[in-house]
């Protein structure tokens, strides 16, 4: 009963279809709207604008995939199906290895062993005892080999959904981060204490558009200062990271402009202010007009502000400030242009371009890139290497050569058509 079960388990149909689900659920969680990786204002427009499918997807377990306690059971189902078959695996090669298994050749006859051109055996016919040749071991090790990096690639990717660290932040140019968790937006490590010791400066942005729509070369210039070390420029590419502080910062490919304040107080303090407003690739370079409603405090004020940036010759920016309902400011401004709130002053500077990072730290990556070579070692063992065992018994009763091999052997079939034919002959 339990070796029955170990066998389903362990079964080609099962693992086809666990790694066709595996795979569904994750164009699921790639492509549907993940709650945890929504902004609040991305969140809210989501339930606002599609109530019925947002409830919907929340209800099957679909709008949190890599959360939910039956992508858990998928990948868990998927492990225990590979190590049952990478038991079976082994078994089965240590059975023919061992010759313990019915051999898929075999030649019998009487007296002494015909002089056969059995080049690959080495004959001993002392007291009847067997002579045994192998050749190709390491070519049973091919599809366990190649089970156990599947398998260890899918549990690199549940210790990186635990373990690992990603979150999502903008930067404008000429604005710094310095490893403010409150402008870092998690989407997995949410145990994850963010340890970033470096000043980061976006000096400059480059985006290549090709008619207006295809995305050629996106480049972002960077300053960097770590904790040891002084200022040094860096560039950050698609598929070139910055590697700092213990984590690696990727370009997103979302993009748009900034509004550039200074927040003057009543003291006369100046503090920078961007508001970011978020353009289409086809609108980049382009005269353009971005709107987008946000809050406002300070010192516990709240206010609302609806804001639209436009571009065309000039910047401007159309404002209008409201305070518990009842609308404070509504003005126009231009780069230089000051608005009183009451509670402070906005000095508006003009608009500049801002870029969307990945801040990423994922210690199992290693264990999926070995994981990669173990299954890629396997895959080519199995292909390259061929596994053979010849075995003769004789004696002056007679003689029988036995022969195993792991699979269609095209090479020594033939060799073994010839062996038969000279025996026959003989």
């Amino acid at each position: 009963m339990v070796k029955s079960l170990w066998r389903q388990l362990a079964s080609h149909n099962l693992a086809l279809t666990l790694i066709g689900l595996l795979l569904l659920a994750v164009a699921a969680g790639g492509t549907l709207p993940q709650t945890n990786r929504l902004s609040p204002e991305q969140l809210t427009a989501w339930f606002s604008e599609w109530p019925i499918a947002s409830a919907l997807l929340d209800t099957v377990g679909l709008s949190n995939v890599f959360g939910t306690w039956w992508f858990l059971l998928l990948v868990s189902l998927l492990l225990l199906n590979m190590t049952a078959g990478i038991s079976l695996s082994i078994g089965y090669r240590l059975a023919q290895y061992s010759g313990a298994k019915q051999p898929q050749y075999l030649l019998r006859g009487e007296g002494a062993l015909p002089d056969l051109a059995l080049l690959m055996v080495r004959r001993q016919e002392e007291g009847g005892l067997a002579s045994v040749y192998r050749r190709g071991l390491w070519g049973l090790m091919g599809i366990p080999l190649f089970h156990l990096g599947i398998a260890l690639i899918v549990l690199a990717a549940l210790w990186s959904t635990f373990e690992g660290y990603g979150a999502h932040f903008e930067l404008s140019e000429g604005e710094s981060y310095a490893g403010q968790t409150e402008r870092l937006k998690t989407d997995k490590g949410w145990s994850h204490t963010v340890k970033f010791d470096a000043l980061l400066r976006l000096d400059t942005v480059h985006v290549e558009m090709k008619d207006g729509k295809y995305l050629i070369d996106l480049k972002a210039k960077f300053s960097v200062q770590e904790k040891e070390g002084g200022i040094r420029n860096e560039v950050v590419e698609t598929n070139r990271p910055l590697a700092i502080s213990g984590y690696r910062l990727y370009p997103n490919n979302t993009m748009g402009y900034s509004a550039v304040f200074d927040r003057i107080l009543p003291s006369g303090e100046r503090r920078g202010l961007f508001i970011h407003f978020q353009a289409p690739l086809s609108s980049w370079g382009k005269p353009y007009s971005l709107a987008r409603n946000l809050p406002l405090e300070l010192g516990g004020v709240p206010l609302f502000s609806r804001m639209t940036l436009s571009k065309d010759k000039t910047e401007r920016l159309a404002l209008t400030v409201t305070k518990a309902g009842k609308e404070i400011a509504k003005r126009e401004l231009g780069p230089g242009d000051v608005v009183d709130l009451g509670e402070y002053k906005l000095q508006f500077r003009g608009a500049v371009p801002w870029l969307g990072f990945y801040l990423a730290s994922d210690r199992p990556m290693w264990m999926f890139f070995c994981s990669v070579v173990v299954t890629l070692l396997g895959y080519l063992l199995h292909l390259l290497i061929r596994f053979r065992r010849v075995e003769i018994v004789a004696s002056e009763a007679g003689w029988q050569v036995m022969a195993w091999t792991m699979r269609e052997d095209s090479l020594f079939e033939r060799r073994w058509q010839q062996w038969s034919e000279q025996a026959n002959a003989t």
